[in-house]
């Protein structure tokens, strides 16, 4: 092989491991919004929007493995999403009337 393909390769696999991490961060928002939804911890709309954001920047951050650049204005929702979760958190705490256990 030459040295431009092993080049090539060592940057693709960079990339790919990049956006393995990011996606397994991102997987973790996934799962506390699908948690939240189900225990109803917190209102649907917030949950639901997590879930929406957390594919959103799915497809943002695995945009370059296809050669496409990275769509920034899809990664601020679930940065958006995230503060406001932290805000509902701090201000009203988890619902007490129905608990994840019950159902």
């Amino acid at each position: 092989m030459e040295a431009e393909q092993i080049r090539t390769l060592t940057l693709w696999f960079a990339a790919l491991a990049v956006v393995l991490l990011a996606v397994a961060v991102i997987e973790n928002a996934a799962v506390m919004s699908m948690v939240s939804l189900r225990g109803l911890f917190v209102p649907r709309v917030i949950a639901g929007v997590g879930l929406v954001a957390a594919v959103l920047q799915v497809c943002s951050v695995a945009m370059p493995l296809f050669g496409h650049d990275v769509v920034f204005p899809m990664l601020a929702p679930l940065g958006l999403i995230q503060l406001v979760l932290a805000g509902w958190l701090m201000a009203r705490g988890f619902r007490n009337d129905r608990s994840f256990a019950a159902q």
